[in-house]
C-alpha cells in the first residue's frame, strides 16, 4: 500500500518496489495453492471456508491491490478433518512437526524455492483459552452462506468482519494491516443488522 501510494505521486523507491514485486508474487503462489485446494476438497465432498488473509485478499482487496498473508487458513468440519488431510497430501502438502494445537493443524509444500505454502487446517476457528475463547463460530451456518470467488470458498462480508474482529483481537491489532483490513470490510457496506444479529 506504501508503494502505490508513492507511485502515485510518481516517487519509486527501489526498495519498496522490490518489496512489493516479491509480495506480488507470494500472493499470487498461495491464491493459485489456494484455489488448487478448494478444488480436491471439493472432489472430495469436504465443506470447507477459506479465511482470515487468504479471503481478504480475493474480496476486499481485489485484482487492484495486494494483501499478503503468512498462510491459508482453511475451516472444516471436524468429522471430515481426515478426507481434508488425505486430499492435502495428495497434492505434496507435508503435515508441519510442531506444538500440538487442539484447533488446527499446519501443512507445508515449497514447489517454487523461495515461496512456501503453509496451511493451517483448522476444525475450529477459536480455541478454549485466550481473548478468542468467548467467541463461538458456527461452521455449519459460516459454510452455509459461503461464496465462492476465484474457485475459492470464502466467508460473507458479514462473517469476515465478524472473524477479523476475533483475529483482531487475538493479535493485539499486529500488524497495522488488521486494521485496514475493517477499513475495507466497511467499504463494502456489510449488512450491519446481520453482523449485529450474529
Amino acid at each position: 500500500m506504501v508503494h502505490e501510494a508513492l507511485a502515485a505521486r510518481g516517487k519509486c523507491f527501489t526498495a519498496w518496489k522490490d518489496f512489493a514485486v516479491d509480495l506480488e508474487i507470494k500472493t499470487g503462489v498461495q491464491l493459485k495453492a489456494a484455489a488448487e485446494i478448494a478444488a480436491a476438497l471439493r472432489e472430495r465432498g469436504v465443506g470447507a471456508v477459506f479465511v482470515k488473509g487468504v479471503a481478504l485478499a480475493l474480496t476486499v482487496y481485489g485484482r487492484g491491490g495486494v494483501r499478503g498473508f503468512s498462510d491459508l487458513d482453511v475451516l472444516v468440519p471436524p468429522r471430515r478433518l481426515r478426507d481434508a488431510h488425505d486430499a492435502l497430501s495428495a497434492l505434496g502438502f507435508a503435515l508441519v512437526d510442531k506444538e500440538p494445537n487442539p484447533v488446527e493443524v499446519s501443512y507445508v509444500r515449497e514447489r517454487l524455492p523461495g515461496y512456501a505454502v503453509c496451511v493451517d487446517l483448522h476444525c475450529a476457528f477459536t480455541g478454549a483459552d485466550g481473548l478468542q475463547a468467548p467467541v463461538r463460530v458456527p461452521l455449519p451456518e459460516l459454510l452455509a452462506r459461503s461464496r465462492a470467488v476465484d474457485g475459492v470458498p470464502v466467508p460473507s462480508y458479514e462473517d469476515s468482519l465478524l472473524l477479523a474482529a476475533a483475529n483482531l483481537a487475538r493479535k493485539s491489532a499486529e500488524p497495522f494491516m488488521l486494521v485496514v483490513d475493517f477499513a475495507l470490510l466497511t467499504d463494502r457496506r456489510p449488512a450491519w443488522d446481520e453482523v449485529t444479529s450474529r
